[in-house]
């Protein structure tokens, strides 16, 4: 497999991922608490799936530079460094901001569980196999990358499906039930 080739395979599999997100995006209309824990994944997913796009256009366009045998600017991978790092930041922040809110119900509190793991063990890895993918030099690193991805893209699609399991429970939910503490 050339580098090319198994670059292709890995926008192929970052666009499938970036248009894939967890239906976290739902209204939740009971509990006020509950809510703000949706409202912190939405808008860190929102950010994060953003910057993925971007750097599946950045690998999209270094196969089309490579394909045709031409010199990839430097500032493209400097860009796609830039946006890895962004998207990271993104990740982290989400992150805690989303651990420092409280639930108000159990279901709360199983989906904050569930959307704080699918950030670190999901978007997290698979945002450092692109930036791999990009500095990939030889066709062993971009099979690595690739490789890694696919992985990080499996362990991500089982961690979705846990958060939309979790969403749905949540909003069955009418009203708060854990106090919370001052």
């Amino acid at each position: 497999m050339s580098p090319n080739t198994s670059r292709r395979w890995f926008i192929v599999f970052a666009l499938v991922a970036v248009v894939a997100g967890p239906a976290a995006r739902a209204a939740v209309t009971g509990c006020p608490a509950d809510t703000k824990l949706v409202n912190a994944t939405t808008a860190t997913l929102s950010r994060s799936f953003s910057l993925s796009g971007e750097q599946a256009k950045i690998l999209q366009q270094l196969v089309s530079l490579e394909s045709a045998r031409q010199d990839v600017p430097p500032d493209l991978l400097d860009r796609m460094r830039t946006l890895t790092t962004q998207n990271r930041r993104v990740i982290v922040t989400g992150e805690k901001r989303l651990a420092a809110l409280p639930p108000g119900t159990p279901q709360g509190r199983a989906f904050k569980r569930a959307a704080l793991r699918y950030l670190r063990e999901g978007l997290q890895p698979e945002n450092e196999c692109m930036g791999q993918a990009a500095a990939a030099t030889t066709v062993a690193q971009s099979g690595a990358s690739l490789a890694c991805f696919k992985a990080a893209r499996r362990k991500e699609a089982t961690l979705q499906r846990l958060v939309n399991a979790t969403l749905v429970k949540m909003k069955g939910t009418r009203r708060c039930t854990i106090p919370h503490r001052l």
